[in-house]
Parts: C-alpha cells; sequence; structure tokens
C-alpha cells in the first residue's frame, strides 16, 4: 500500500472523528447570544407598557431612571425598581435576560421545546429578588412545563420556604426524565401583584448539552479507530522497512 495515501486517509478519518457535533441544542437560543429573545415567545396581561420591561443585558451596571427597550412591547420605558442600580453578569456568554417589574401584572417567558429520548435534566441560571410582600400565590416565580392548558410539571417555585431574594446568578437544575420524548411548553411566570421584582435568567440547557455528558457517536468512535489502526499499520511497515 502506498504509505503517502495511507498517511492522507488517516488524517481525514482523524479530523472528521474530531470535528463530529455533539447533541443539538434542545432551547433555541438558550443563552439569549442573539442579543433578542429569538426562539422565545413573552407575554403578559396588562396594557400598561411601564408595568414590567423584558431587556437584554451584558456586563453592565443599570441604574434607576435608565430608559431601557423592553422586548415585549417594543418601547423604551423609564426604570423605577427600587432594586436598581444592578451589575448584570451574563453567567454564559455575552447576554443575558432580566426582567423589572414595576406594577402589578402577571409576565411569562416561553418555548416550545422537543425533549429528546434520552434527556434527564434542564438547568439554567438565574437570579430574583423580591421588593413586594411575602411569596404567596399572588406573588411568585414559577418554572415549569406545560401543554396547551395544564401544568404537566413544576421545576422551580416560590413558596413561603423560599428566600425573598437570590441576588446573583445561581445555578438551577430540574428532572425532567418522566417527559423524555415529548414535546412541551417551557415557561417562566412571574405573578406579581404587590411591589417591584427584578429577575435575570441565562444558559438554558439540558444534560445533553452538559460538556461533561458528552459522549462520542458510534460513527466518531469507528472513524478514531481507523485512525489509530492505520497509525500502527505505519508504524509496522516502517519497521520492516
Amino acid at each position: 500500500m502506498n504509505i503517502k495515501f495511507l498517511k492522507i486517509s488517516i488524517a481525514l478519518a482523524t479530523c472528521v472523528a474530531i470535528s463530529s457535533p455533539g447533541a443539538a441544542a434542545v432551547f433555541n437560543n438558550g443563552s439569549f447570544e442573539t442579543q433578542d429573545y429569538t426562539g422565545w415567545e413573552l407575554s403578559d396581561d396588562t396594557a400598561v407598557t411601564s408595568a414590567g420591561t423584558w431587556g437584554i443585558a451584558t456586563n453592565e451596571l443599570i441604574a434607576a431612571g435608565a430608559t431601557l427597550f423592553d422586548h415585549n412591547d417594543s418601547v423604551f420605558v423609564a426604570q423605577t425598581s427600587t432594586g436598581l442600580p444592578r451589575t448584570y453578569a451574563p453567567s454564559d456568554g455575552d447576554f443575558m435576560s432580566f426582567l423589572l417589574i414595576t406594577a402589578a401584572a402577571s409576565h411569562t417567558l416561553k418555548q416550545e421545546v422537543v425533549l429528546p429520548n434520552s434527556v434527564t435534566t434542564i438547568f439554567w441560571d438565574m437570579f430574583y429578588e423580591n421588593l413586594g410582600v411575602p411569596f404567596f400565590a399572588n406573588q411568585q416565580l414559577l418554572v415549569s412545563l406545560r401543554d396547551a392548558s395544564n401544568t404537566l410539571h413544576t421545576l422551580f417555585i416560590t413558596d413561603s420556604s423560599e428566600p425573598l431574594a437570590v441576588p446573583n446568578m445561581t445555578a438551577f437544575s430540574a428532572d425532567v426524565s418522566a417527559f423524555a420524548g415529548q414535546t412541551v411548553s417551557f415557561e417562566v411566570n412571574l405573578n406579581i401583584r404587590n411591589g417591584f421584582f427584578d429577575a435575570g435568567f441565562d444558559n438554558f440547557r439540558t444534560n445533553l448539552e452538559e460538556p461533561e455528558n458528552e459522549v462520542p457517536e458510534p460513527g466518531t468512535l469507528a472513524l478514531l479507530g481507523i485512525g489509530l489502526a492505520g497509525l500502527g499499520l505505519v508504524r509496522r511497515r516502517r519497521k520492516s522497512f
């Protein structure tokens, strides 16, 4: 066999194996790196545009009185939250989502996702600060899986046992293995009826996108095997010469 040809074949097999893509992202724009809410749906139950602002932040300080773009109503809103000034620090990439609530309303961030058969866990990073009354049914943050009309599974909820504030971006996770293989609506709902409430979100993902859980596909392993076997053959032929 031509040694030069064999070397080229080995190099190509190894390059293809190394560059094989990992698991596809379940969430579209899960870290908001498009600098907007592409892939997500925003909604609220009020016609008052100043009741809340869904914004996108990079590493920056937002001061009280700042005029920010609300991606839900597509308007600029002067901020009056008593939680400002606040420094926003994305936990993944350069951008993150935030919500500043200044009046009674319910706000929702959601995305329809197809959970692969091998999914077990959803992860996300979040901070929140309740600047109003203690948590109860009309003053809460809820993360859940839903269908068209019902809550299928509560992933996180601020009840009376939760602190009024988690001021820094913190990692959260929830088991969703019971819904593997299903199409569901992943929703973050903030039902705030008293006082101000600030929250931030970033890095929505599943266990399939976690680096430590990435397992090479069978085709990738086969290509690596071809490359290693070929290297061994080249070495043996050199010795025979």
